[in-house]
């Protein structure tokens, strides 16, 4: 059985599953995805020529019903407010479906008057980014840990003894397991000097870089390649800075493509002094 959830961005949540006093009749615009074409044609030709298409953003009608008390009401405007970023989510255990949508209230909730019991309404939610996300995050790490040692076992005070390695590995593989390519989250953190660093999507050849960027110790930057929500940011001392135009001119904000990609950071000095983490969400066309 699917649990619906909604969010914004207050934290309030509603859910609208067995033994709530909110149920969902009807939802519309789950799957469905509409393609905008730029076309053009030519004198006597037969059909048109795609320049360029877009997938647009997605409309979702909710309607339903609830136990008709002024708390209810209250609580179902309260959540689905104008202008305020929510999170749509659907869970489903038995097949092991965990999905999300950003989106915004396009139709506030226009609820009936009529019924005393339960009354019914219904309102409409619009994706700006029309695809649905796993709601746990894949992360793939450049630096791991090796334990030294496991118990049961005695410490010598006299013999040197490991409780533990660091390896750094520059090249590592994101497997992306999703509908189609997504963005990621870079996050880059310094344990002392840095300059210059930078990750790269090996198959392309696309990289993210900022060569003239000095890091020191608890410098955390974190590059975001997800559509619509692009950025870089340099956290300092507790102080979050845009450096964007710290970017170099060759970088892109390269995403990841369906299946495994191979990819690699760097840095211009110092890349022992780096850690490097990436995590994505797979993305899903329709649910």
């Amino acid at each position: 059985m699917r649990e619906w959830y909604i969010t914004n961005s207050y934290g309030v949540e509603i859910s609208f599953n067995a033994g709530d006093p909110f149920r969902l009749t009807n939802i519309e615009g789950l799957g469905v995805n509409n393609v905008s074409f730029s076309e053009s044609q030519t004198i006597h030709a037969v059909g048109t020529t795609i320049s360029a298409s877009s997938v647009e953003g997605r409309e979702i009608t909710l309607e339903g019903d609830m136990k008709s008390t002024y708390a209810n009401r209250r609580k179902l405007l309260d959540t689905l407010l104008p202008d305020n970023d929510l999170i749509f989510r659907v869970v489903d255990k038995e097949a092991d479906v965990d999905h999300y949508i950003k989106c915004q209230v396009k139709k506030s909730p226009e609820i009936s008057e009529d019924q005393e019991v339960y009354k019914k309404f219904q309102f409409v939610l619009y994706a700006s980014y029309p695809y649905w996300r796993d709601n746990k995050e894949s992360i793939v790490a450049f630096v791991t840990y090796n334990s030294g040692f496991k118990f049961k076992r005695s410490f010598s005070n006299t013999v040197p003894w490991k409780v533990g390695s660091r390896d750094v590995n520059q090249l590592t593989y994101a497997v992306n397991k999703g509908s189609d390519k997504t963005g990621f989250l870079a996050r880059f953190e310094a344990t002392g000097y840095v300059k210059g660093p930078e990750i790269l999507k090996v198959l392309t050849q696309e990289n993210i870089k900022f060569p003239n960027l000095e890091m020191g110790e608890g410098d955390v930057l974190l590059v975001s390649t997800y559509e619509n929500e692009r950025y870089c940011k340099l956290i300092s001392n507790g102080i979050e800075k845009n450096i964007y135009y710290l970017m170099d001119d060759g970088s892109n904000f390269f995403v990841l493509d369906k299946g495994s990609n191979a990819v690699r950071f760097d840095a211009s000095s110092n890349i022992g002094n780096l850690y490097c983490t990436i995590s994505f969400a797979n993305t899903y066309v329709g649910e």
